[in-house]
Order: structure tokens, then sequence, then C-alpha cells
């Protein structure tokens, strides 16, 4: 183990000599490492324990106090203009009432225009006002006109009358005949009636065939009643109204807000699924079973799979104490886990299996973590620096996701070379004694051991079927082909792909909110929408002031996507010139706010919210603007910035302002957070990679790959309907950062093995191939069960993950191998080799010098003599070894 300085005695290339050293210099470590970990188990478990038991409390204890579910909390970017404004709009004028929306649809989609009809959504509407809570009716918290409750929807070109519904004869010609409703106000038939998205509102035959009605409720918290109190017993009370040949569906102000509340705990027993199935899988594949239970490693499995889940749970409880916030999204954190988790540990474990078997257990446990180390340390740093990069994001919820994420996979390589490889230490001392699996009790039974791992199932297959196969030149051309016309595939799917957000991914599938989200978008995506132009803070009575007042509108009305303005200053205009009072076109300074009270009193109710004056002065006040139907979040956002501009360019302290820009907001910055977000974590990879691969171009064809996958799995979103926003962000962050795990090893592997590269190749995938698919299979039970989950959330994450699995695989094993045997560099040199390999080679010249080793509890081993005396069989080791073991009756 003396030091070599490769300068000196090996003739290394020398863009390669950071990467060897680095190399080496982790087989150091962990070497010694491993030593310590065999001498000391019980200081290093106890210790490790400690310390995960004191961040564990925090996830169960002060997780309420980083919990955030808000929609416009954690969705939206905190430095966002919509938000500023937002803060300013509310603090200035009544808050927007409360809104209780239902929408009624016929079951068969035929015309709900009927009188059978119209009585059957005029009884519902009876219903809603007769709805009590403990005292508290609709008219106690209604916003009133005149002393009215007032109500809007489709009954109201019937002034929500039972009489005029009856006595109607021909219900389309009320509706093309009523511009207002009972309080004046106008009505516009696309905001009332639901018409399916696909429709063109601009069909002049569209009223022949009305599909859906809606009824809006306005409310306030006032006078010691509560709205959302009201709002609560609304719901309840509408889940049992039902009418013969329509389906109702109803949502209130808070109904999103509780949804996301309730949502985090629904799913919560999927995980002992989970559990059960990640550990069924490491019972059977992680060791033997032989008849006494020494081989089997149902002990330290069960250790590792605690430790996965401990680690999780360890990072919330970090996360707690030093206040991130955390978000519904963090709670798949545990599924990935478990199988990303599960592949480290069978590393370790396979890697331990892979030493000889004449050493020490102390050697064989140094050893065995001198060659994990490159391996999991690799894919550990790539997704925790992934993750991190992640976190440079501006919206919340991505960002505590990536937070958490790094947290739980660092923890985890922590507890994994600490907890999990001092076990297995203890167990390589219980299987070198010969005491049973669980148990700990000694077996004084021969040949129990003494058993080499030979070669595996899955190795067998490689070796003498796939790997053959595969390095056929035809079959290496077509694989070229289909992967190339996948990518071209992916690559249109993913130019097809929309910027959105859809509330329906963060609400559970079998409840009444997810179905009302479903039918708002469906039926009423064609309503206009109504946004403010806010004058903060000016000087009013200024002349020049009034006449850029006036020009907002002109500004405005300039724009394609406005319809109508309802200006207060161009009727408080109209009504002082009524009165001859303007002077040159102008309101009088000195009479400016004589005018202005005359004015309130006569139009007050109409305009009196739209003012706000503060002793005697006007401290700010908006104007009315409603603009098209906008489908698309490209010309949502484009809405946004035209609408802004428009006012910006007047030299006024004047902004547009919709509660819809808060969404509008992240559809303007999603793709540019997706572009950086991928590019640096793809910068990340390529860094980490370069130390651990060695050789640059495995780095940069490895990156590749990677980035290949990544835009393979934009194409796949297409395909199944989701769009770009921050779940799907979240998930293609982690895919840059996990996929590595599916090219890297048969990267590396390919590098130290001799020979012309399609032998190169086939060893490579002998070697590797069967871990790899391991892995990829691992990390699929893990997020398995959130296939089988009701939040829309679980099923992204099942459908991201399983295609990064997917494409991961099918590039590491089936494609990368193929580019390799072309393009793959020439391997390293036998000095090269040998440093690298410097540990095993000492344990191999051991065994070659017929060094006696003397194991704890163990016989001495009886040569093999004759090949009469070897029996080959299955076993049931990690890979599904086949061993070779001795026996007199053989």
């Amino acid at each position: 183990e003396e030091d070599i300085n490769i300068n000196q005695t090996m003739k290394v290339p020398w863009y390669l000599i950071p990467g060897v050293k680095f190399h080496v210099f982790m087989e150091n470590i962990f070497h010694t490492w491993g030593k310590v970990l065999y001498d000391h188990p019980v200081v290093i478990i106890i210790c490790s324990l400690v310390v995960l038991g004191g961040l564990l409390p925090g996830a169960f204890l002060m997780q309420d106090d980083v919990l955030e579910t808000a929609v416009d909390r954690i969705w939206i970017p905190q430095d966002s203009l919509a938000l500023d404004h937002k803060a300013y709009f509310e603090s200035q004028f009544d808050y927007p009432p409360r809104t209780q929306l239902i929408i009624i649809r016929t079951e068969d989609g035929s015309d709900i225009l009927t009188q059978e009809n119209l009585l059957k959504v005029f009884e519902v509407h009876q219903r809603v006002l007769s709805f009590n809570d403990e005292g508290t009716s609709f008219s106690d918290i209604c916003v009133h006109f005149n002393d009215t409750c007032m109500f809007y929807g489709s009954l109201s070109y019937w002034h929500f009358n039972e009489t005029l519904i009856q006595n109607d004869s021909d219900y389309i010609g009320t509706v093309k005949s009523t511009p207002t409703d009972f309080y004046g106000s106008d009505i516009n038939y696309i905001d009332v009636f639901g018409f399916h998205q696909d429709k063109n509102i601009t069909d002049p035959d569209i009223l022949e065939n009305i599909e859906a009605l809606t009824l809006y409720y306005f409310t306030y918290s006032q006078n010691g009643y509560s709205s959302p109190s009201w709002e609560l017993e609304f719901v309840e009370q509408m889940k049992d109204i039902t009418s013969d040949g329509l389906i109702i569906n109803y949502g209130t102000a808070r109904s999103i807000d509780d949804e996301l509340d309730s949502s985090l705990e629904s799913d919560f027993y999927l995980i002992f699924i989970a559990i059960g199935l990640i550990f069924a899988y490491v019972v059977v594949f992680l060791g033997n079973f032989d008849r006494y239970l020494i081989k089997s490693k149902i002990f330290l499995g069960s250790i590792g799979v605690g430790i996965v889940l401990a680690s999780v749970y360890a990072a919330y409880g970090f996360g707690a104490y030093i206040g991130t916030l955390y978000v519904p999204p963090n709670q798949v954190l545990p599924f990935l886990l478990l199988g990303i988790g599960v592949d480290d540990m069978f590393i370790l474990v396979n890697e331990l299996s892979r030493t000889r078997k004449s050493l020490s257990p102390r050697d064989r446990l140094a050893h065995g973590m001198a060659t994990a180390a490159s391996s999991i340390t690799m894919t550990s740093l790539t997704g925790v620096f992934a993750f991190l990069v992640g976190s440079l994001t501006s919206l919340p919820a991505m960002q505590s996701f990536a937070y958490y994420a790094a947290m739980a996979v660092f923890i985890d390589f922590l507890c994994q070379i600490t907890i999990f490889s001092a076990f297995m230490g203890i167990d390589l001392r219980r299987e070198a004694s010969d005491r049973m699996d669980i148990f700990f009790i000694k077996r004084n039974k021969k040949n129990v051991r003494g058993r080499e791992v030979h070669s595996s199932f899955g190795q067998l297959f490689i070796r003498r079927y796939y790997a053959p196969f595969l390095m056929k030149k035809p079959v290496k051309v077509i694989v070229i082909l289909l992967f190339i016309a996948m990518l071209g595939v992916g690559i249109y799917g993913a130019t097809n792909l929309k910027q959105d957000f859809d509330l329906k991914t963060l609400c559970r599938r079998d409840e009444f909110v997810f179905s009302y989200l479903d039918e708002v978008q469906t039926w009423l995506s064609h309503r206009s929408v109504t946004f403010f132009a806010i004058t903060p803070d000016i000087d009013y009575p200024d002349p020049d002031v009034q006449e850029k007042m006036l020009q907002i509108q002109s500004e405005l009305h300039k724009l394609d996507q406005v319809i109508t303005t309802t200006s207060w200053f161009e009727d408080f205009t109209e009504f002082v010139d009524y009165q001859n009072g303007l002077v040159d076109g102008y309101i009088p300074i000195d009479s400016y706010y004589d005018y202005l009270e005359q004015f309130l009193q006569v139009f007050g109710t109409y305009h009196e919210g739209n003012i706000n004056i503060v002793d005697g002065v006007i401290e700010s006040s908006r104007i009315l603007v409603e603009i098209i139907p906008i489908i698309t979040s490209a010309d949502q956002v484009k809405a946004m910035k035209d609408t802004r501009a428009a006012v910006d360019k007047l030299k006024i302290a004047t902004f547009t302002f919709a509660y819809d820009f808060i969404f509008f907001e992240q559809y303007a910055i999603i793709i540019k957070e997706a572009i950086q977000n991928l590019g640096l974590a793809s910068v990340v990879v390529l860094a980490i990679t370069l130390l651990f691969l060695i050789h640059p171009a495995m780095a940069l064809y490895t990156t590749l790959l990677v980035i290949m996958i990544d835009a393979n799995l934009l194409g796949m979103m297409w395909y199944w309907g989701l769009s770009i926003d921050s779940v799907t962000v979240i998930n293609l962050v982690m895919a840059t950062g996990f996929a590595v795990d599916y090219s890297a090893h048969i990267a590396h592997n390919f590098m130290v093995q001799h020979g012309t590269r399609d032998e190169r190749c086939s060893l490579a995938l002998e070697e590797m191939g069967v871990s790899v698919l391991s892995g990829g299979f691992s990390t699929f039970l893990g997020i398995l069960v959130l296939s089988f989950g009701s939040s829309g959330i679980f099923e992204v994450f099942f459908k991201m993950f399983f295609g990064t699995i997917t494409l991961g695989l099918l590039h590491g094993l089936v494609l990368f191998p193929v580019l390799l045997s072309f393009i793959g560099p020439a391997p390293f040199s036998n000095d090269i080799i040998k440093q690298l390999k410097s540990m095993r080679d000492m344990s191999m010249d051991l065994e070659n010098q017929n060094v006696p080793k003397k194991v704890e509890g163990s016989s001495p081993k009886k040569p093999i003599t004759d090949s009469s005396s070897i029996s080959i069989g299955p076993s049931t080791t990690s890979t599904g070894e086949y061993e070779v073991s001795t026996s007199e009756s053989s």
C-alpha cells in the first residue's frame, strides 16, 4: 500500500492524471475507513444513530411550522410583479368577494335550456339559499345590492324567478333579447353558460345547443359571520344534492386550499406497500438462501431498508429545524429514495461478495468499501448537486423539493457508508463464525462456507446471448437507426409541449375538487378575464394627470385583447361636463373634490368601490378592463405583458393587475427555469463524471447520453398529456441527476477492459449489466405504488420516473454499448488499471501466492482436485448467482 508517484512511475497522459489521483485517493480513504468500520462497529453505529435520532423528531414535531400549501405561496415566484401588485391592490380596495360556483350540465349532452331543466336548476338554487351553518345562512354573508343578496349565473336572464321561468316559451329568444340582469348589470352569455372548450364561440348558432349552466354566489365574512365556515356547510350539503338527468359539480373559495391540506395524508398508506415490496426484493436478492440461513441477508437487508426510510425523515427533520419550507410534492421523496437508496445498498453488498473469500472478514470489508467507493459516491454526489442547482429556481415548490431531496440523498449516502457498512462488518463476522441470519445462533455444520461465486444467471445470459447478438453489425446499425428515430420522435413531442399549470395535478382524482376543476376547464374556458388598471398615489386634480387618466383607456383599447373598459374617471369627467364645469377640457383643481363628492352621491353605487379616498383625498383608484377569453398559456402571458406595456409608456404611476396574472407569471418564466435547471444539472453531471470516469471522452459521452434521455423524456411528456410546469421540471432535474447511473457504470468498466471494442463492450455488459438492471428494477419497485395513488402529483411523478428508468436502461444497456463499439476510447494502460485496482490486485496476489489467511470460525478450505467434485447450481444471491461448491459426495 505504499504511495506511488503517478507522474514518475507510470506513463499517464496529462489529462488523466487528476482523475487517476482522485480515484486512488478515494480508494485509499474508503479502504482505511472499511477497517475502522470493522474494528469499531458499535461506536460508529451508536454515534450515527444519535445524530440520526436527533434529526428525526423534527419531521414529526416541527413540520407544521414549515408546511405551506397555499397555491400563491409555493407555485408562484415570490418576487413576481403580480404578487406585489396583489398586496397593494388588497391594501387599497375591498377584498374581492369569495365566490362559490355550481356547474350543471346534462348527462347525455343534450340541450339544457328546457323548462324542466331550468326548474331543476332553480330547485338547486333554492337549496343553496337554505344552507345554514350553526345559524349562519347565505343572507348573513352575501354581497348586497340595495339590501338584496346578489346572485349571478344562467338564471340571471329570468332574474332567479321561478314564475318567469315557467311562463317563458322561448328561452333562447330571452337570452338573445335580455342584455342586463335584475341588478342592471350586463349579462354575457359566454360567461354564464358553459360551452365546450373545443367549440367556436363566434359561431352564430352556438346558442342552439347549450350543454351547461352556472350559478355564482358571492359572500363576505361580515358582522361576526364566517364565510369560510359556511362554505364547509355548502360543500357538505351539495354532496347530497342530485337531480335526474343532470350532473352537478361545485366548488368554493376555500376548496382548493382544503384539498391541498387533505391530500398530504390521503396516500400515506402507500408507503407501507412500497416498504413491503422493497423489503421482499431485498430479502430475496441480497443474499443466498441456504438451509442453515448462513448466507442469507435478511437482517442486513432490513437494516438497509430502515436506513433509507430514516434518511428521508431525517432530511425532513433537518429541514424543519433550519426552517426550510415544506410543500406537498415532498411527500413523494420516501418512494423515490427507497428505490435509489436500495441501489446503493446492493452495490456495497455486491462489491463485498466479489472480494476473495480467503481474506479475513476485516480485509474483505476494507476491499469491498474501496471498490464500491467511486460508484456510490459518484451517483450520490451527482444527485445531490443536481438537486442543489435545481434549488436556484425562483419557484418555492421546486426550491423546497430540491433542498429536501438533496438532503435526503446526502444523508442516505452518509448512512450507507457508516451504519449500513458497519452492519456489513457485523454480518461478515456472523457468516465467518457460521451463525444463523437474524438469530445469530451458532451452527456447527460442515461445508456451509467455502463457496466461491462463479457467474450469475444474468451474466451467463448476457455473455452467451445478449452481448454477442448486440455486437453483430446489422444489429448495431438497426439499434442506431431506432434510437435516432426515437430521438426524433422525442424532439417532435418536446417542441409541441406547452407551459401550463393545471391545478388538478395538486388534487386527488376521487375528490369533488378534481371534478370541479375539470368541469371549469372543459366548459368555462371561454370566459372573459377582468383586470384592473390601478393608479396609486398620484395628484389626481393635476391637469396632466387628468389627461393621462383618459389616455389609459385609449391605450388599452388599442390592444386586440381588450373588449371593454369601465372608467370612473371617464364617467366623472362626463358628469362635470354635463354641469358645464370643465375648464379647457379639465376639471378645475380647486373644485375637483367638490364635484367628486357630488358624483359619488349620484353614482356611488357603481363607482364608490373603485376609488379609495383617505382623509378627503384620493389615494388610489382602479379602472375595470375586460379582455377576450384567452385559452393558451402563451396568449395569457402575451396579454399580461401587453397590458403592462400599454400603461407603462404613459409615464404615470399605473399598473395592471388581475388575480389570473399570478399564474400567468409562472407561465412567463417556467421555460427559462427549465432550461436553466437542465443546463446547470448537465454541467454538474459532466463535472462529476470527469472526476470519477477519469477519461474526458467517457464523461462527455455519458453527459450526452443523459441529454438524450432528457430530450426523449420531454417528448414522452407530450404523448402523456403533460405540460411544462413546476412539477414536471422537478422531475426533469431528477432525471438528469439519476440517469447517470444507467451509463456511468458501463463507461467505467469499458475503460478497464482490454481487447477489441466489441470484446470490451461485451465484458462491460457481462460484469455491470445485471447490476444496472437491478438498480433500475429496485427504483421501479419504489415508485410503482405511486401509480395507485389518488393524488395527481403521484401520477405525474410515476409517469416521469417510469420514463426515466425505461429510457435510462435502454440508453445505458442498448445504445451506449453500441456507440462505444464504434467510438469508444482506447482502454487504460495496464499501469493505470493496476493502480486503479491496487486494492483488488493486492488481495489477488495474496491468494495467488497461497498466503494462508485465517478466517474466523472456519475450517481450512479443501482444495478442488477433480472436476467431478465440482457441482454447479443456481443460488439466490443478489444477482441470481451460480456458485461452485465442494462436496464429499459430488
